[in-house]
């Protein structure tokens, strides 16, 4: 039975209308793949030599023990972005006479195609066997060996229970992002130290071999956990359920109805977000990255030294608070490509309209602004720069980004994931993230280096001061663009569609 599933699948990709038109750029794809494997290989193979060159005084065991758990940190956050585990694929099957458990099997089973996976081959096996062929253990060996490949197949499957749950249970996701930045916070600052402990943990398996049943008890521990979710959810009553239930917690956003109509469209625009895939996975991919990318820039830039620390925090800066926005605001009028035609023949006010996607990114740059309000009691300086790049972000980047979407109308399926998917989006895209990203960073640089570091302050954060001040002329110019483009737009929308 497993194997006419392999079949059913691959017959499915074979005879997509997308595999077929996309067929060379596969073949490129899958050359580009084959080459990053050779070069995988070729580190593995030479690794334990390498590590014994430039680490003569140590073992390059050691030396590769101390780096494990660094690397399976990173590695966790690289799955949750680009693994993906569909139930879709065994969805068809479920209404017939097919155990549910040989159809979960399966579907964990197919997970396990992933380059990811193919660590534990390439560049883990070729350091064993040159170590041993240098006069290892075979055995000791092998147990390390089946540890390292564990801990990587534990990585797997933990973050498809973490992103199983992430819908359903937020906040235990965001307590493992917690642990992480404190794990990071805490090694930065040398109260712990993870390479120590990850060489203690890893050579004790390889001297005392018993010890790697610890790390396969852990992966049959999570593959388990992976299992019970699925088994519970792969019901069609069950799928229904949780989409209503989905939809009744999704009436959260009435409150804002309170504020007239321009409530009321920031309330839809936020439903949009919440209830389309495309949206909400961009936004699931955003939030750890403003809290978690910002924290090793802050702590390696503190106490603020030289013109590289202030440049680095003006940076992340502009990250914490505009990231999303800048990722959003840019496709603001594209995620609209379905009904646009709506916005056009409805009672929507244009002014209204465009009031509400205002305030709404407004709200989106404040939220995480607050977020590091904390840094104000740790160094005034710090927080005095991300103040800075926040209020330029509201005053001025907001208004370009939005000026900007209009010009650019492609269309984006709500439905599809986020993930490697580019569609809607384009090279200007790409070269506006940019420009809006470095200009203000720029700018800062040039006064910092000529010793006019709070002249530049003041005049970029007296620029994004006055247009958060002066919204509602930016406003009116963003109606008076909107009502000259917008029939161009909607012929755009019509023809993509």
């Amino acid at each position: 039975m497993i194997r006419q599933l392999i079949i059913h699948q691959w017959r499915e990709m074979s005879r997509s209308p997308i595999w077929r038109k996309t067929l060379l750029f596969n073949i490129f794809i899958s050359f580009l793949i084959f080459f990053f494997l050779v070069y995988l290989l070729g580190i593995g193979i030479f690794l334990y030599f390498i590590l014994k060159t430039v680490f003569p005084e140590n073992p390059p065991l050691s030396v590769f023990n101390q780096g494990l758990l660094y690397y399976l940190g990173i590695e966790m956050i690289w799955r949750f972005y680009l693994q993906k585990v569909s139930a879709l694929t065994v969805q068809p099957y479920l209404h017939l006479p097919l155990k549910k458990k040989l159809l979960i099997h399966f579907l964990l089973g197919k997970s396990l195609l992933s380059l990811f996976n193919l660590i534990p081959v390439l560049i883990v096996l070729p350091f064993a066997i040159s170590a041993i062929y240098l006069g290892a253990s075979v055995l000791n060996m092998f147990a390390w060996f089946l540890a390292v490949s564990a801990m990587l197949l534990f990585n797997h499957f933990l973050v498809i229970y973490l992103k199983q749950i992430f819908s359903l249970k937020p906040l235990e996701v965001i307590l493992w992002g917690v642990t992480l930045l404190l794990l990071i916070f805490l090694d930065n600052y040398g109260i712990i130290s993870l390479s120590l402990l990850s060489d203690i943990c890893f050579t004790a398996i390889y001297e005392q071999p018993i010890f790697a049943l610890l790390p396969l008890l852990l992966l049959l521990f999570v593959y388990r956990l992976d299992f019970q979710r699925f088994h519970n959810l792969l019901y069609l009553d069950k799928i229904q359920e949780r989409q209503s239930g989905e939809a009744i917690s999704r009436q959260g956003f009435s409150f804002l109805k309170r504020f007239g109509r321009v409530g009321e469209l920031m309330a839809l625009e936020l439903q949009l977000i919440w209830r389309n895939k495309r949206p909400r996975s961009l936004s699931y991919s955003v939030l750890p990255m403003i809290l978690i990318y910002p924290i090793p820039i802050l702590a390696s830039a503190y106490p603020v030294t030289n013109g590289f620390d202030a440049f680095q925090i003006f940076f992340a800066g502009i990250f914490i608070t505009g990231f999303f926005v800048i990722a959003y605001a840019q496709l603001l009028f594209n995620w609209k490509s379905s009904f646009f035609d709506m916005l056009l023949t409805g009672n929507i006010d244009h002014r209204r309209f465009i009031t509400a996607q205002y305030l709404l990114m407004m709200l989106f740059m404040t939220v995480p602004y607050s977020l590091f309000f904390f840094v104000l009691f740790w160094d005034p300086q710090i927080f005095a720069l991300i103040s800075v790049a926040y209020l330029w972000n509201m005053g001025i980047n907001l208004y370009l980004m939005i000026h900007f979407s209009m010009a650019t109308p492609h269309k984006i399926a709500l439905n599809e994931t986020a993930y490697f998917n580019w569609q809607g989006s384009s090279k200007i895209h790409f070269l506006m993230g940019l420009l809006i990203v470095f200009i203000p960073v720029i700018i800062y640089s040039i006064f910092y280096l000529i010793d006019l570091e709070f002249l530049g302050l003041l005049i970029l954060g007296g620029s994004g001061l006055l247009g958060v001040l002066g919204y509602r002329f930016w406003i009116r110019r963003l109606v008076k663009r909107f009502s000259r483009l917008k029939y161009l737009m909607a012929e755009a929308y019509r023809e993509m569609n």
